[in-house]
């Protein structure tokens, strides 16, 4: 870890809800200028929006699949129904 780098640690297990798993979180402070003006930078990234971000895309991504499921069930039965009189037709 570098100096500028820092980790919080999580709460203790009885200070957190017994819903969720409590959060980590990890920084990186900086110096940044800004305008010719000089400001220190600290950004902190936290575990539980990662999962919050990840629920989401999984909701997404299973939308999507649906989706297209429907899309492909509703196309093979549009063939179907479109090839069955023209095979009537063709053979004896």
């Amino acid at each position: 870890m570098s100096k500028h780098e820092f980790r919080c640690r999580p709460p203790l297990p009885e200070s957190s809800s017994g819903k969720r798993k409590a959060a980590h979180h990890h920084g990186f402070e900086t110096e940044l200028t800004l305008y010719g003006r000089s400001y220190r930078g600290l950004v902190v990234h936290s575990s539980a929006h990662d999962e919050r971000k990840m629920k989401k895309l999984r909701r997404l991504l299973k939308e999507d699949l649906d989706t297209i499921t429907k899309t492909k069930a509703d196309h093979d039965l549009i063939v179907l129904i479109t090839l069955v009189p023209l095979q009537r037709t063709l053979l004896p």
